[in-house]
């Protein structure tokens, strides 16, 4: 729809395209108030613009006030309908946060081992020879006439040095009568047989291999590193016995023999040296019949003897497997209880 102002100004151009000029000016300056100055002939399309807006401003701007003092009027406002009040919903219950997992921790890096310098390296040896030397033997009970006396009498002696004690102790022993030291070798006698009852019972809870083992750890401690407190290597009554020679028959036959009885131990080995020389050979052939045939009973120990080894050896090689996976397994139960630790804090 077309607006007042618009209208207007449409009509006042249609008038004036119809009329000719001079008749439009003519009128026009007939209907203008006499101040309105003369409009030259070139502007009057202007002119009447201007007059059709003069004459409609007055209209419109009431218009704009009345809409305007419409707009300022307070609308009456009809009450609202009340909308149902939903219920509140419970607060959802909120999720444990997550812990954030402690972040893997590089493992260090290993340092190596310095080389061992010769004194470190010997003292290493000398611990593993203590540890295969098998040193927890029973406590031996004094075994002759002598220890029996001696040995609770240095104890009592304790306000002097020990060598002074032994230089007492010697000197008692020398004033004691036959009947004590009668006593004391029946002591000892039964001290000797309590100690070879107690020596068979611990060799043979240990294998022959750990016993021969022993036995020659023994051996190097005293014999290489001069550890002079060393034990003395324990006879196994199971390991193969030695080969008697010829001559050692002889010498056991003739040991108690009457023509040697007279003379002194030293003299006596001496005698029967010079006795088995100057046999015949065919005097020497049945001792040399004897050494064959220990020679054949001592194949046959050793042979039984390798069997139980290998056997024993075996065995031995398993039992540390299995205590080495022991030792592995609890390392592990060590290790996740203390992750679980760590965790938990």
């Amino acid at each position: 729809m077309w607006s007042t102002i618009g209208r207007v100004t449409a009509r006042h151009v249609r008038v004036g395209g119809r009329l000719p000029v001079r008749t439009s000016l003519t009128d026009l300056s007939a209907r203008l108030p006499s101040t309105t100055p003369a409009i030259p002939s070139g502007y009057r399309i202007a002119a009447v613009f201007a007059r059709g807006f003069a004459d409609k401003a007055p209209a419109t701007k009431a218009k704009t006030a009345k809409a305007k003092a419409a707009a300022k009027k307070p609308a009456t406002k009809k009450p609202a309908a009340k909308k149902p009040t939903a219920k509140k919903k419970a607060p959802a219950a909120k999720k444990p946060a997550a812990k954030k997992k402690p972040a893997a921790k590089k493992p260090a890096a290993k340092k190596k081992k310095e080389p061992l310098t010769p004194e470190e390296k010997e003292k290493k040896m000398i611990n593993d020879l203590r540890k295969k030397a098998l040193l927890n033997e029973p406590a031996h009970l004094p075994k002759n006439a002598w220890q029996v006396f001696s040995f609770p009498r240095i104890e009592q002696l304790t306000d002097m040095p020990f060598a002074d004690r032994m230089r007492v102790v010697a000197e008692e022993y020398k004033k004691v009568s036959p009947a004590e030291m009668k006593k004391f070798e029946e002591t000892a006698a039964k001290n000797r047989e309590v100690n070879a009852a107690a020596r068979e019972k611990w060799i043979s809870s240990h294998t022959v291999r750990q016993i021969r083992i022993a036995n020659r750890a023994r051996l190097r401690l005293r014999n290489k590193f001069n550890v002079t407190t060393m034990k003395a290597p324990r006879h196994d009554p199971r390991m193969p016995k030695a080969i008697r020679t010829a001559y050692i028959h002889f010498l056991q036959e003739s040991y108690h023999a009457p023509e040697f009885a007279a003379d002194s131990r030293h003299d006596k080995f001496r005698s029967i040296a010079a006795a088995w020389k100057k046999l015949s050979e065919q005097e020497r052939q049945p001792y040399k019949d004897l050494e064959a045939a220990d020679l054949v009973r001592q194949k046959r120990e050793w042979d039984e003897y390798r069997k139980i080894a290998a056997q024993e050896a075996a065995a031995d090689k398993v039992a540390e497997a299995q205590a080495a996976e022991e030792k592995k397994a609890k390392a592990k139960e060590a290790r996740e209880a203390a992750k679980a630790k760590k965790t938990e804090a």
